[in-house]
């Protein structure tokens, strides 16, 4: 996306308002460097390229930087809540384990008995979707 689709994103951008776009007319700045500089040309954006650049490209990555971030926590969140969606197929030790993970880390919420319930319920849950 940040290289393909910023035309079509400016031309739909184009069809909500009139053009921002001015030719420069200035002339070019020239900066006075130090002795110990190399003399290189600088670079000089036209106005499309710096919106591209100091605009379109500085919210595609802050926009991919919090979905990193977001994807990070919904990970941390989908690993410590696993056993809801494998129950069935896991091992009592197994189910314990993690059960005590999530009582140590939500300890102001859960009780130490959630583990007794939460087999209760697993066992409970197995028995209906067999049909006993």
């Amino acid at each position: 996306m940040r290289q393909g689709q910023f035309d079509e994103i400016e031309d739909q951008a184009r069809a909500f308002a009139e053009p921002v776009y001015t030719e420069t007319t200035k002339r070019t700045k020239k900066r006075k460097h130090l002795f110990d500089e190399s003399v290189g040309t600088e670079t000089q954006l036209d106005p499309r390229e710096k919106l591209k650049v100091d605009n379109f490209y500085t919210i595609l990555d802050c926009l991919r930087n919090e979905l990193e971030h977001r994807v990070n926590a919904y990970s941390e969140i989908k690993k410590l809540f696993s056993f809801l969606t494998e129950y069935d197929s896991m091992k009592y030790d197994d189910l314990k384990a993690q059960l005590e993970l999530v009582v140590s880390t939500y300890s102001s919420d859960l009780e130490a008995s959630v583990l007794d319930e939460f087999c209760n319920l697993k066992t409970f849950c197995l028995l209906n979707l067999t049909g006993q």
